[in-house]
């Protein structure tokens, strides 16, 4: 019998191993299967099949083409080492992941395997001695079973009975995957939630969206597409969000406050000054002013939704059902006036956030925004004059549009020159701010006039004496002030994004200066604990807690549109789909070494798993 050469020796041997450790690796996976919620319909069922193959099985091939390409152009036996170490890391990977999606509903991502892979793994994990025993002991029997299979197939090495192909059984793995992206295309047009949702227990999935190409090619109807859209995640949903984690108790009170919040979009803090927002800032000396307050966001989907929600905008995508403070208000039969000057179609709070909230007006007439914040004011004026008529309570929510998109009337008396109205697009790093900020800055001094009109109609109609008034934003406005080339918003975490005004009056409060950290997940559970008196935990409903309570954040969640965030000085962690993470410093640089925060990334990771069922 002729002599098998090295090389063919070497590729029997890893087709054996790779092909054995695949079946292994499908197995461990399995364990993500049971922590999903029930799936109820077939679609989902053949999702799930597909995308568990394809998904997972690409990962694994993904990792190994280093070696195969090794192996294939230079053949030596320390490949079977090295090969060997690989398969360790892959199949340990997996449990780790396994484990930590069980309990915190959240892949791994370069981040947090740095935090597991360093001398805070057990901190990060939050094991007890026993566990800890635990975990060193499977990964020692992983080792173990990699390194006797290893030698065994090498001893086996001539043998040429396994007749799979490994290209075989790639073509498979790849229409698996293929055939899961349609699927979960077509469920993304057609509404289908349990089968989007469902896509999140396969680490690292990144489902395509293809509304346009199956509206030109006839495969669903842009009028198929409204309808569904509109039908957003109802009942489907609420089985992934837990919100509230359990009944809420209150005390009945006789007299409920009316609740004014008004919301300058894209207001940042250090414009809160007397030449800018005159009225507001005068009216603050009789208020409770926050001087180191933080949205939870750097955009208006993640700045409102937390600050009505009081929990991440991770949760976002799941959420259909309306926050607490809307539900006790409904029980109170408050009357309602919200008004938003850009419209609420994009981001859909209608969805969401005012979901409970009928005849919300979706947009404004207008085309400018100096012109629908004028008419949004004077729909508050309206709102405000025929509460005379009612004996019950209000919610009004204005919020003005006129500094994020600057915009003044072409006759009004500008403050702040010269202006230039630039695209943020068009800015580089080279590029003169002032102009620019000065045009901000009008649009600010002309939305505090049209406020102030607000407040004074409140004091006329004799309204202050039982209204809490609030006056904040969704977030902040870059103009380069890291020198980053940061213009505008929803692009990083740091205080020019993030940290905003916020402004309290409260009858039968004595004003204050807080300069303790608070943030928008704090408002929330301080109208429902000292209004409403809510006698649940704060974190049966929200992760913030009272603004008056003296707790100063240490660290933050952020969210924005495409990734979410953590605000943990000195740095700023930046969470990507696909498991992709980023770390900045303070002023937004990029850091490439920096120490593991393990205690910080574990509270991330209960937050972000706290309302998942």
């Amino acid at each position: 019998m002729s002599k098998i050469p090295a090389r063919t020796e070497l590729s029997l041997w890893l087709k054996q191993f790779f092909l054995i450790n695949l079946v292994i690796y499908f197995i461990i996976g399995l364990a993500y299967l049971f922590h999903m919620p029930l799936v109820n319909d077939s679609y989902s069922r053949i999702f799930i099949l597909f995308g568990y193959f394809g998904q997972l099985g690409i990962l694994y091939f993904l990792l190994f083409i280093p070696i195969g390409l090794l192996m294939l152009f230079y053949p030596r036996f320390y490949l079977v080492v090295l090969t060997t170490v690989v398969l360790v890391f892959i199949q340990l990977i997996i449990i780790i992941d396994v484990f930590v999606f069980s309990t915190f509903s959240f892949h791994l991502n370069i981040i947090l395997l740095k935090a597991i892979f360093s001398i805070h793994m057990v901190e990060f994990l939050g094991l007890d001695g026993w566990q800890t025993l635990m975990a060193y002991s499977l990964a020692l029997i992983v080792i173990a079973i990699e390194v006797c299979l290893a030698m065994f197939l090498w001893k086996k090495r001539r043998d040429k009975t396994l007749k799979i192909k490994i290209w075989m059984v790639l073509v498979f793995l790849l229409v698996c995957q293929l055939f899961s992206q349609v699927l979960y295309a077509y469920a993304y047009a057609m509404g289908k939630e349990q089968t989007l949702q469902n896509s999140r227990i396969f680490p690292v999935y990144s489902g395509v969206q293809a509304n346009h190409f199956m509206m030109n090619h006839h495969i669903v109807s842009q009028q198929e597409i409204i309808e569904h859209s509109h039908k957003n995640v109802d009942i489907a949903a609420t089985k992934y969000l837990h919100y509230p984690l359990h009944k809420i108790h209150s005390q009945h009170i006789k007299h409920p406050p009316n609740i004014l919040i008004i919301g300058i979009d894209a207001w940042r803090e250090d414009t809160m000054r007397p030449n800018i927002v005159p009225h507001i800032y005068a009216y603050s000396k009789h208020a409770s002013r926050f001087y180191n307050h933080y949205s939870g966001g750097n955009c208006t989907l993640a700045g409102l939704y937390t600050l009505y929600y009081g929990i991440p905008s991770l949760y976002w995508n799941a959420t259909s059902v309306p926050p607490v403070f809307f539900n006790i208000l409904h029980q109170y039969h408050y009357h309602y006036g919200v008004y938003f000057s850009a419209g609420m179609t994009y981001p859909p709070f209608y969805k969401n956030v005012f979901s409970s909230v009928k005849g919300i007006p979706l947009t404004i007439p207008g085309s400018e925004p100096y012109i629908t914040d004028n008419n949004i004011t004077n729909d508050g004026l309206k709102f405000l004059n025929a509460t005379k008529k009612s004996k019950k309570p209000f919610f009004m929510f204005l919020f003005y549009n006129s500094a994020h998109s600057p915009s003044v009337p072409p006759n009004y008396k500008k403050p702040f020159l010269p202006i230039q109205n630039m695209g943020y697009e068009d800015a580089n790093n080279h590029t003169n701010p002032v102009p620019m900020f000065n045009y901000y800055k009008d649009g600010l001094h002309y939305d505090d006039g049209l406020i102030n009109k607000i407040l004074l109609k409140v004091k006329a109609l004799h309204l202050a004496k039982n209204t809490i008034v609030i006056i904040t934003t969704d977030h902040g406005q870059e103009y380069n002030d890291n020198h980053k080339n940061y213009w505008g918003h929803s692009s990083n975490f740091t205080q020019y994004q993030t940290h905003i005004p916020l402004i309290i009056y409260w009858p039968g409060h004595k004003s204050e200066q807080i300069h303790y950290k608070t943030s928008h997940y704090d408002v929330m559970p301080t109208l429902l604990q000292d209004v409403f008196k809510v006698k649940n935990p704060t974190s049966d409903y929200s992760i913030g807690h009272n603004l008056f309570a003296h707790k100063p954040w240490k660290i933050l969640p952020m969210g924005s549109y495409s990734y979410q965030g953590l605000i943990a000085p000195p740095y700023i962690y930046r969470f990507y789909p696909m498991g992709v993470t980023a770390v900045y410093n303070m002023h937004a640089k990029l850091q490439l070494n920096f120490p593991v925060q393990a205690g910080a990334l574990r509270q991330y990771l209960i937050w972000a798993s706290m309302y998942s069922r």
